[in-house]
């Protein structure tokens, strides 16, 4: 319970604040401190290279003054929704997405020597996503995770995933459920007249 209030209350201090700097400079410092496997639909052998590469596209935007953009929120079933409309330049439309998702489950242990085990697993999962639609040139989508880091972008048809070997407990679980509500979300932001 304390846990979902002070998701709300980090959700309501950073109410207006695009974070995509912020969570590129968090996720810059987890990927230089870890392995991980990449998967990219583009190359055959992505490296870090490629990834810190594409990312200065994200930092690009990043950088964006939003000082004469409209600003919007909206709250969907405990789903953020931030938008920032610019009147002029390539990009006109940024989202940022906070989802927090809490599950409680209960893991059933099975041995072959000794009797059965059940154990309880709280997850508390905070995911934050940005949505830049630009009026000529590719859907650029970024999703991390705020404790994992970057989980997967897209720049236009390109799609890159990364895996940790360091997992975070519950995260494989949890993850279709992002997916498929992130997927909507692009579709729904996506509908413009820009393409």
């Amino acid at each position: 319970m304390i846990q979902t209030i002070l998701s709300f209350l980090l959700l309501w201090l950073q109410s207006g604040e695009f974070m995509l700097k912020q969570d590129l400079m968090k996720d810059a410092k987890i990927l230089s401190g870890s392995s991980v496997f990449i998967s990219d639909n583009t190359h055959v052998s992505p490296t870090i290279k490629h990834i810190a590469h594409d990312l200065q596209l994200f930092g690009l935007a990043a950088s964006i003054d939003l000082g004469k953009a409209t600003h919007t929120s909206e709250n969907r079933q405990g789903t953020a929704i931030q938008h920032w409309a610019l009147p002029e330049g390539n990009i006109r439309d940024l989202y940022q997405v906070d989802l927090s998702i809490v599950t409680d489950t209960i893991v059933d242990q099975h041995y072959l020597v000794k009797p059965s085990t059940q154990q309880r697993l709280s997850i508390d999962s905070s995911f934050r996503a940005y949505i830049l639609v630009a009026e000529n040139g590719p859907v650029l989508y970024y999703l991390t995770e705020l404790d994992q880091g970057l989980l997967q972008y897209r720049i236009g048809e390109r799609e890159v995933q990364l895996n940790y070997p360091n997992k975070k407990e519950g995260l494989s679980d949890v993850m279709p459920m992002v997916e498929a509500e992130m997927d909507q979300l692009l579709k729904e932001f996506t509908k413009s007249t820009y393409k």
